[in-house]
């Protein structure tokens, strides 16, 4: 059986293969056992090197799905992208391509911005965390309870090609 670690090596050796933002570099620490939640995208730093890579926590204490690992990767892709995960903004750029690419609608990404910011803000609502569950679908098949029908969309096939096109099109921004 896999560790944490060997999973999540797994994990971003493919991605970083696959998705041209997907950093070479990567720093992860054990989460607290049994807290909530199990893993968590916390922020980019610099190495020795100058590259700018995740940092991110897991539960140690069973082994993190393929998905979740992406899901994390993911908001790290956000983040290098020129995007920011955890303070979202009306006008992030990545957010407006990604909600184009994903067809979500009637509303555009700043319409959606406003209803998520003026409701209860749920963690399934935020869209941030569609961005993330939309590539751990993408990639895994997996995903947490940001369904696309929320926000008008779905994971058909269209939504898919579109997606794999915009995740692939990703570059960090420097």
């Amino acid at each position: 059986m896999a560790t944490t670690a060997e999973r999540i090596a797994a994990v971003h050796a493919r991605l970083n293969v696959e998705y041209p933002v997907v950093p070479d570099c990567y720093r992860w620490d054990p989460d607290p056992p049994n807290d909530y939640p199990f893993a968590t995208w916390r922020y980019l730093y610099t190495d020795e090197q100058g590259r700018r890579c995740p940092y991110f926590t897991f539960d140690v204490h069973w082994l993190i799905p393929e998905w979740v690992v992406a899901h994390e990767m993911a908001h790290a892709v956000h983040a290098l992208a020129g995007g920011d995960p955890i303070n979202l903004k009306r006008d992030d750029p990545i957010m407006a391509a990604y909600w184009q690419a994903a067809g979500f609608s009637p509303s555009p990404y700043p319409l959606a911005y406003d209803q998520y910011m003026a409701g209860p803000r749920l963690h399934k609502l935020a869209p941030s965390e569609h961005f993330a569950d939309a590539f751990a679908y993408l990639t895994y098949r997996g995903f947490g309870d940001c369904l696309p029908q929320i926000w008008g969309g779905s994971w058909d096939d269209a939504t898919l090609s579109r997606l794999q096109a915009f995740y692939t099109s990703l570059r960090e921004e420097v």
